[in-house]
């Protein structure tokens, strides 16, 4: 009998936690807000999980397209430790993909869902929250 492969399935489902995890994709977006059409930034994170033999992890987490000092996006991004590369005011967003980070993920319920709301909560330099770790990545 031939040997059947198990292929792991991306779940945006993630347990509370602090994880190591990757930037996977940046992506915009073009949404409307007040009658408006705002860009938006998205970070699609891959964690590095070894408990999730069937699971491939994923994070994300949208932003409005702005570095204002007001914005997540900015506040975020020195959390993160990443500010440090702008120069004269200019930043790619690109440049995100393949950075490493320490997240933490957090659950919200709400009773007319099955499932919950996974947010990042937060985003911290790689070593930040988690000292030692030897990723495993499973995709």
């Amino acid at each position: 009998m031939k040997t059947l492969k198990i292929i792991p399935t991306p779940s945006f489902i993630v347990p509370e936690g602090v994880y190591r995890a990757k930037v996977e994709a940046v992506r915009d977006s073009q949404e409307m807000s007040g009658g408006c059409i705002v860009n938006m930034i998205r970070l699609v994170f891959d964690i590095y999980d070894d408990t999730g033999k069937y699971v491939i992890y994923k994070a994300g987490k949208k932003y409005l397209a702005d570095l204002t000092n007001a914005s997540d996006f900015r506040k975020d991004l020195i959390n993160w430790g990443i500010l440090g590369d702008i120069d004269c005011g200019e930043f790619d967003p690109e440049t995100l993909h393949g950075k490493e980070a320490d997240i933490v993920m957090k659950q919200y319920w709400n009773p007319n869902y099955p499932q919950p709301y996974c947010a990042i909560a937060g985003i911290f330099p790689a070593g930040f929250m988690i000292k030692t770790v030897s990723p495993q990545m499973v995709a």
